[in-house]
């Protein structure tokens, strides 16, 4: 009888232990999943490199993260002290572009001779209804002329929604919650011409993104998961060791 008391004992405990533990694992697991699920959702330019002083084909990635509201204008801005001095946009239809420049104090050289002109903004709006709906994203590509000798352009974009907000990308710190896309401009120079497939550059940077967001989220699971089996482990041996515990008690 002590026996049969004792194992359905150590069975119900059992039971607990690896109920407590299975709980644990699904509920952190899916805590960490969706706390990396805002990340993919940002509004980002690829490549995201290119070299000083050269020209770049890049594509700004623009994921719709809203429900209940579709995407109908992207705006990116320079600050003052990034100078361009031209920019041209591949057509899309649905979307009207502008380009618009800023005068600069001093004019600067470029392939073309002096220039006292800058970019200082890019506008796509939508037009006949077009939109970025909710699950969908848009690529617009950009042709940049005489990168800046510097080692980071912020390129600022401005999301506008049909109900009027407008979510401002424009942070520049590493873990910011609305991070401005960065084009890091490096030393070498021996390869100046623009890419013949931006979009397929921007797939690719988009695939390494979402798998090094995806491989950390799953390494973070794991050790996650490891760690409640570990715990998960410890209360059955514990069990074990009392249930033994108490049968040499009866015993003697």
């Amino acid at each position: 009888m002590f026996t049969e008391r004792s194992n359905s004992g150590f069975i119900r405990r059992w039971g607990r232990a690896v109920s407590i533990c299975a709980t644990g694992i699904i509920s952190v697991t899916m805590l960490v999943m969706l706390s990396a699920a805002p990340a993919l959702a940002h509004v980002t330019v690829n490549p995201n490199s290119a070299p000083r002083g050269g020209n770049a084909t890049v594509s700004f990635r623009v994921p719709n993260e809203r429900d209940n509201a579709a995407t109908v204008k992207l705006e990116i801005v320079l600050d003052s002290a990034t100078v361009i001095p031209d920019a041209s946009v591949r057509p899309i239809p649905g979307w009207d572009a502008a380009v618009t420049t800023r005068t600069l104090q001093k004019p600067i050289k470029t392939g073309h001779g002096e220039s006292a002109q800058a970019v200082d903004r890019i506008t796509w709006t939508a037009t006949n209804g077009t939109k970025i709906s909710a699950g969908q994203f848009q690529q617009f590509d950009v042709s940049f002329q005489q990168l800046p000798d510097t080692d980071t352009v912020v390129l600022k974009a401005l999301q506008t929604y049909d109900d009027g907000s407008v979510v401002r990308w424009i942070d520049v710190h590493p873990d910011a919650e609305n991070p401005a896309p960065q084009l890091h401009l490096t030393k070498t120079t021996s390869n100046h011409h623009d890419s013949k497939d931006p979009a397929a550059h921007g797939d690719e940077s988009h695939s390494a993104e979402h798998s090094e967001g995806v491989s950390a989220t799953s390494v973070v699971a794991l050790v996650i998961a490891g760690a409640a089996l570990l715990v998960g482990s410890a209360a059955l041996w514990l069990s074990v060791r009392r249930r033994r515990s108490d049968q040499l008690v009866s015993e003697s």
